[in-house]
């Protein structure tokens, strides 16, 4: 065999592997830049999601107190507001828990971010 031959088949094996390393590196900075991509929709997704259920739970209150209200007409006209005021409290216990959830889960959040925080503190980043 040619040793000129052997040395131009050690370069192209040489050169294979290199593109080889190199597309593997690509992959893994494309599925990295993927990965923090959805991460930071999903991220966004969610707050705009909390956001509207906060609101929804605000809202809850407020028709509990209109509920309030119609059940203090109900009384001057002589009519039970009992029942007017059961839904009230079961409208205002409804919002207390909902409003529970997503503050736990706003909660819950800032808590990943100061974690990450300490982290990258700790290490010196």
């Amino acid at each position: 065999m040619n040793p000129l031959y052997a040395d131009e088949c050690a370069i192209a094996d040489t050169a294979w592997a290199i593109a080889a390393v190199c597309g593997l590196i690509a992959a893994v900075a494309i599925g990295f830049v993927v990965a923090c991509a959805r991460r930071a929709l999903r991220d966004r997704d969610r707050l705009g999601l909390a956001m509207r259920e906060d609101a929804n739970g605000y809202t809850l209150l407020l028709l509990a107190n209109e509920i309030d209200a119609h059940a203090v007409e109900l009384g001057a006209r002589g009519q039970s507001p009992v029942r007017a005021r059961a839904w009230a409290r079961l409208c205002r216990r409804i919002a207390a828990e909902h409003l529970a959830c997503i503050n736990a889960l706003i909660l819950e959040d800032a808590r990943i971010l100061e974690a990450a925080e300490q982290t990258q503190r700790k290490w010196g980043r």
